[in-house]
């Protein structure tokens, strides 16, 4: 089974770059987050403006990059692949809108 890649424009390779870009400039946001959550200071508090703002950070990092891949079809082009994807975003826009209720101040279930 042979796949023809078609050539890609300056716009979309534009675009990929700079979803990847990105995710990779993003995906520290996670490390630094669980750092400063580690702290003797910070570990009674559990959640601070910092730390959502991170995780916010991460996840708009980790969402760039699943477009990103989508994009390319690194992913593939099969039902699955969609199936994963549909699921895999509004999982991602849930805890992205997460992050905001606790950087809001919000403490309500």
């Amino acid at each position: 089974m042979s796949t023809t890649v078609l050539p890609a424009t300056s716009r979309s390779i534009l675009s990929l770059r700079l979803l990847g870009l990105l995710g990779m400039l993003c995906a520290p946001g996670l490390l630094i987050e669980a750092s400063i959550r580690r702290l003797p200071s910070i570990a009674e508090n559990r959640s601070t403006t910092l730390t959502s703002l991170l995780g916010l950070i991460y996840i708009i990092g980790w969402i760039a990059g699943m477009l990103g891949f989508r994009r390319m079809r690194a992913t593939g082009d099969g039902l699955l692949a969609r199936i994963v994807f549909s699921i895999q975003i509004p999982g991602l826009s849930l805890a992205g809108c997460q992050q905001l209720m606790e950087l809001s101040g919000s403490r309500r279930c």
